[in-house]
């Protein structure tokens, strides 16, 4: 069983670990620690656990994630709404240790199948991370916001911000507006006739994403958009500005904070 370092949601320090219970020395409050996974969230809708069970698939960037970043090692790396893994099995090497949270205990489960070294597997909730301010290097997050209502997305920013250090890196990644148009009109080109994800409930436009980004204060330092990113990096093609704002299917985002 691998250490553990996790915090108290309500007094937000190290939590004492006993077998399968993880203990606040100061108010007493248990976790549960099963089978390598810390349990901070409580049961999500039924659907949701089944539909993510029976859902299959790429991405779609996990060989483009590490040529976003900075080609460094990061102390502690933080995978945001992991998922299942798939990023998280693409950056694993950039990272000493590398904290994965996601609201589905099925997903982690699956994530765990990959036999991922020097992973701490967290069922939680975004908008309380139970770490301590200014304790990661580097948070990816790569198609969450899109499954988070747009009313609690700015609180989630904002605990992102509380835990990333001053020099961090936040790496963010949606499903775009225009994905959740031709998801609907079920076109989306290598998924034609698959219904709608039925847990894609805040799809923004690149634009509207960039402002929610600002107002929770981060500087934004470097942008790309799919499919334009692709076209500009191998045939040298720009397009206009309002073309890629609006027809983007993803946008990806390096933030830091704004101090």
């Amino acid at each position: 069983m691998i250490k553990t370092t996790l915090f108290c949601l309500k007094c937000k320090i190290e939590l004492n670990q006993k077998r399968e219970i993880l203990i606040c020395p100061k108010c007493g409050r248990k976790y549960n620690y099963i089978n390598g996974i810390a349990i901070f969230e409580k049961t999500i809708p039924k659907f949701i656990e089944e539909y993510w069970e029976e859902k299959e698939g790429s991405l779609g960037i996990e060989q483009y994630l590490a040529e976003f970043l900075s080609f460094r090692k990061y102390k502690r790396i933080l995978d945001l709404g992991c998922g299942d893994g798939r990023a998280t099995a693409a950056i694993w090497d950039l990272g000493e240790q590398i904290y994965c949270l996601d609201s589905s205990l099925n997903m982690l489960k699956q994530l765990q199948r990959r036999k991922i070294k020097n992973l701490i597997l967290i069922n939680g909730d975004a908008k309380e991370l139970p770490f301590p301010d200014s304790f990661f290097d580097l948070i990816i997050s790569i198609s969450m916001v899109e499954h988070i209502p747009y009313n609690d997305l700015l609180k989630v920013f904002f605990e992102v911000r509380r835990v990333l250090k001053p020099d961090g890196l936040f790496l963010v990644r949606n499903d775009a507006w225009f994905y959740g148009i031709l998801e609907k009109l079920r076109i989306l080109p290598g998924q034609f006739g698959r219904k709608p994800d039925p847990t894609h409930i805040n799809m923004m436009t690149p634009q509207k994403f960039e402002t929610t980004l600002k107002k929770a204060k981060f500087e934004i330092i470097k942008e790309d958009h799919f499919p334009f990113y692709r076209y500009q990096k191998k045939w040298k093609i720009q397009f206009p500005k309002f073309i890629v704002r609006t027809f983007a299917t993803h946008s990806n985002f390096i933030c830091k904070s704004i101090k």
